[in-house]
């Protein structure tokens, strides 16, 4: 189990000013990791191959395609759903190679965590009215080397769902569902 990440997805979003609590867990249901005012978050960790985490590639957009759809992420995802009441998703790309092109291309120009939080819960809720999609905030955090603070890049994706069985669908990401 990866508690680093639950962490500090706690802290970040207590700091973001919304009030966050773990979820206690029982052996008979599977629960969420927080709860974040009224809303269950499942939390994820993404952790690539060693050769797939240092190659990049040269435009962001397809390094999140190419990073969201991996059977590895979809299936993390579709785990998720499974999760008694889950509202949203955060999924931790620190230590992969979207997490490093996020680094690359979005350091000086990035949505703030607070405010994907925020625009992520507006999605859930408009998603809650028809089912369509699952909300993600993908996260990634670095210490700026200029001046030494740590940053947190994020956005948004909004998974279509197949609408047979409420899974993610990996084939039809398409660029629209992706807010950075």
């Amino acid at each position: 189990m990866s508690f680093v990440s639950e962490f500090m997805c706690a802290s970040l979003v207590n700091y973001a000013g919304f009030n966050t609590s773990f979820v206690q867990s029982t052996n008979s249901s599977k629960k969420c990791d927080l709860l974040i005012d009224s809303y269950f978050i499942e939390i994820k960790t993404a952790i690539d191959d060693f050769r797939y985490g240092t190659k990049i590639d040269d435009d962001l957009i397809c390094e999140l395609h190419g990073t969201l759809t991996i059977d590895k992420i979809v299936n993390a995802l579709g785990d998720a759903l499974q999760k008694e009441n889950l509202d949203l998703v955060m999924l931790n790309v620190v230590s992969t190679s979207l997490g490093m092109g996020i680094v690359k291309y979005r350091k000086n120009n990035s949505l703030s965590f607070a405010d994907a939080m925020r625009r992520a819960i507006e999605y859930v809720n408009q998603s809650k009215k028809d089912g369509r999609y699952l909300i993600a905030v993908i996260f990634s955090c670095y210490i700026d080397d200029v001046s030494s603070e740590f940053k947190v890049n994020s956005f948004i994706v909004k998974y279509p769902l197949s609408h047979e069985n409420y899974q993610v669908d990996n084939d039809c990401l398409p660029s629209d569902c992706i807010y950075i």
